[in-house]
């Protein structure tokens, strides 16, 4: 670029016919631009660079400066001329007089004129966009890409009056439609002058999702891709057609999804292996043909978020299998709450568990209570007792599988149930079902339930004895980290709880699973336990009403229940050993571990999109029972989180941001 500084020397020739020269200076120098946008970027000229350009122009004065002036001029001339012409064919002396006259004639209506530019030679731009998006990180790409950088370096450091500006394009420009979006980061490059612009490079893989139709630099700007990768690349990709937004807990759902072979030589036809985890069914392999849409049905296992991932056995050869790997979620929700509550004698806890679980709209509670014995002596019709006719054949036959939750309250067993509907609950828990018992008086005698079928699934066996005495009802070592008690209200860091007391336990023995709270001398309050596929929980009080009526300050009895509840129905929250990953706004990643262990959990790998793997050890402890890693992630794509091995093992993944399904589409 060319900034003048102008000298003109102008030859004029008067009437006397002699020659007068003399010289005006003209100062014709590009101000610098002192805009806001280009402050900052004022260069000084560098009087070595300074060029001179001389050149003889022709500028007529009045009254030869406009056509019909310049035709008088010329005829006049041009009649001098022919004159001259005539007298020199006639041998006259006036013949060379007349012909310099009428050259001079000429020449001073020309009026020619000297000019001498002088340039100041301005350094010229180019801007090298580097592509540091997902798809050109992949295998060896970004070690190419340095080098290729390099190289450019000192290659233009070789050219004299270059300035190269690299800029780099991450991704943080992608917006809601995705992709590698070159163009847009080109058009945000501060203090970009397109008169200074040489040319444009542009370091990529190829995948650019914004090529515009027109150059925004018009044709005078050339613009050059250099594209890093191999001819004979191959890529197996995993694409999701559809999958639902919500799904009812327990029903099948349908996923869509193909998986295509890109690249020479990919496309063999042979089914694949698919591994598809995250339903209720766990994980589990289809058999799939590249190229062809697969529709899976997935069963929600939990209400919430619900992670399913599907993942296509690796190509041989492939440059990457990151864009392998599918994650949906799908969020779980419950049709109804189905709860099934078996009463004994009219107790003090009958109300305050009814009116719990009636609380949900969602809810449908079936609650059989005993309101006559068979010790009682009443002579009212059985007809007037029963407000309807309950077909118990089919509540404790086909039906019993529907319900989510089956509640005994203060059950005495006095042949009300016969003895093999209950040994059918025995069997819906082993089957995965589950059970919550809160025990009175009754629990202790003769006629308890763990004197039936129930009695083989039950975690805590009595000895006979109630104790009634005012205590506060504390958490042991591990309910301070199970997820049913850590955090509850009024629990505390350590101290006494600042919760009210109770006044009724009944005393057992516990013969398995986990006791999580307890009396001041260690008897067992409550008492979790896993049997089979299902879940027992043992409520060893009847006084917890007392928190919800606020007797010495109350304490948390709602907030107990419910985590109880949804423990037993296995709501993935109150997991006692799960591994949980989120995705903040600030480019971390959240990894939580759930443990009930005293020691710190083991390592975990982390899969980064670009298919590099990290180990990183826990160091932070939030809670008992609870371990937390915040991991900055710095790209953008699919990371994979895994921990332990075999049997024990924890896999999350999760998707993080939003240009992943085009930028990993095809990077061939």
């Amino acid at each position: 670029m060319l900034s003048r500084l102008s000298s003109i020397a102008k030859l004029t020739i008067p009437a006397a016919l002699a020659f007068q020269v003399f010289s005006a200076d003209e100062s014709h120098a590009q101000q610098p631009n002192l805009e806001p946008e280009n402050a900052g970027r004022v260069e000084l000229v560098d009087p070595a660079k300074r060029v001179t350009d001389t050149s003889i122009t022709f500028n007529p004065g009045a009254p030869f400066n406009t056509s019909t002036g310049a035709l008088i001029g010329g005829g006049l001339g041009g009649l001098a001329l022919l004159f001259a012409l005539y007298a020199y064919r006639r041998k006259l002396k006036v013949a060379a007089p007349y012909a310099v006259a009428g050259g001079l004639m000429a020449l001073m209506i020309a009026n020619p004129e000297i000019l001498k530019e002088n340039y100041d030679q301005l350094p010229s731009e180019i801007v090298v966009m580097v592509d540091e998006t997902a798809s050109n990180s992949i295998t060896d790409r970004a070690t190419i890409r340095e080098q290729v950088k390099r190289q450019l370096q000192e290659q233009f450091g070789k050219i004299p009056n270059i300035n190269v500006r690299f800029v780099p394009v991450d991704g943080t420009l992608d917006g809601a439609n995705g992709g590698s979006k070159i163009f847009e980061a080109l058009g945000k490059v501060d203090n970009l002058n397109p008169d200074h612009l040489g040319g444009i490079i542009v370091l990529t893989d190829g995948q650019i999702h914004d090529v515009p139709d027109l150059s925004p630099f018009g044709n005078d700007v050339p613009i050059h891709t250099l594209i890093i990768g191999q001819p004979d690349e191959k890529d197996r990709v995993a694409e999701l057609i559809a999958s639902p937004r919500f799904g009812l807990v327990g029903e099948k759902h349908t996923i869509r999804f193909k998986v295509d072979d890109k690249g020479t030589g990919a496309q063999s036809g042979e089914p694949i292996s698919v591994r598809i985890s995250g339903g209720a069914e766990g994980a589990h392999t289809i058999k799939a043909v590249p190229g062809e849409v697969i529709e899976t049905q997935i069963t929600i296992a939990n209400p919430g978020s619900n992670i399913i991932t599907v993942e296509a056995e690796a190509l041989d050869g492939e440059i990457t299998d990151v864009n392998n790997r599918i994650v949906v979620k799908i969020d779980g929700v419950r049709e109804d709450l189905n709860v099934l509550m078996i009463s004994g004698k009219i107790n003090g806890s009958v109300r305050e568990l009814r009116d719990f679980y009636q609380s949900d709209p969602d809810s449908n509670v079936i609650h059989f209570m005993s309101m006559r014995l068979s010790e009682d002596f009443d002579d009212t019709p059985r007809k007037e007792l029963a407000l309807t006719r309950v077909p118990l054949h089919e509540v404790f036959g086909q039906a019993l599988e529907k319900f989510d939750l089956i509640v005994f309250d203060h059950y005495e067993d006095f042949n009300t149930l016969p003895a093999r509907y209950l040994k059918g609950i025995a069997d819906y828990v082993e089957k995965g079902g589950s059970l919550l018992v809160v025990a009175g008086p009754e629990y202790a005698g003769s006629r308890s339930l763990h004197t039936t079928p129930i009695g083989s699934i039950l975690p805590v066996r009595p000895n006979g004895r109630v104790t009634e005495e005012i205590f506060k009802p504390s958490a042991t070592d591990l309910g301070g980290r199970h997820p049913v008690i850590r955090g509850l209200n009024g629990l505390g860091d350590g101290a006494e709880p600042t919760w009210g007391p109770w006044t009724r336990a009944v005393s057992g023995e516990v013969t398995s699973g986990r006791t999580l709270l307890q009396t001041p001398d260690g008897k067992p309050l409550l008492v979790v336990d896993n049997k089979g596929e299902g879940r027992v929980a043992m409520l060893m009080s009847d006084s917890f009403p007392l928190w919800g009526a606020g007797f010495e300050g109350g304490g948390p009895d709602a907030q107990l229940l419910r985590r109880t509840s949804h423990w037993l129905m296995k709501s993935p929250e109150l997991e006692e050993e799960a591994l949980f990953l989120s995705a903040t706004g600030n480019s971390e990643l959240i990894i939580r571990r759930q443990t009930m262990s005293e020691e710190k959990p083991a390592a975990i790998e982390i899969r980064r999109p670009d298919g590099q793997t990290e180990t990183v050890e826990f160091t932070e402890q939030v809670s008992p029972g609870v371990w937390q890693i915040t991991y900055p992630y710095d790209k953008e794509g699919i990371y994979s989180v895994t921990q332990g091995s075999g049997e024990n093992i924890f896999t999350r993944n999760i998707s993080v941001g939003l240009n992943q399904t085009k930028e990993l589409a095809d990077v061939i």
